[in-house]
């Protein structure tokens, strides 16, 4: 290996009888994919949310900047989904 290669490791995808989804590499993709699920349902069905919601999502959650240095100030409540 050299400074700039490529490296790609197998992420031992099975899909079961049930339909379930077994996976290394899934957390962060899951958690987008429900958080997007909820506000396609949200736009779709006109839902208006009794408070005002923010949604973060953030591509460095490994090298530590996540979604706490971006807080709303007058944020009340905070909900991390990190599976």
């Amino acid at each position: 290996m050299e400074v700039g290669d490529f490296i790609n490791f197998d992420p031992r995808t099975e899909v079961t009888k049930s339909g379930s989804i077994k996976s290394r590499h899934l957390d962060d993709k899951e958690s987008i994919a429900l958080l997007l699920n909820f506000l396609e349902k949200i736009m779709k069905e006109k839902i208006e949310l009794p408070y005002t919601t923010q949604f973060f999502i953030s591509n460095n959650e490994e090298i530590g900047y996540g979604g706490n240095s971006n807080i709303f100030e007058k944020g009340v409540e905070y909900l991390v989904v990190d599976m």
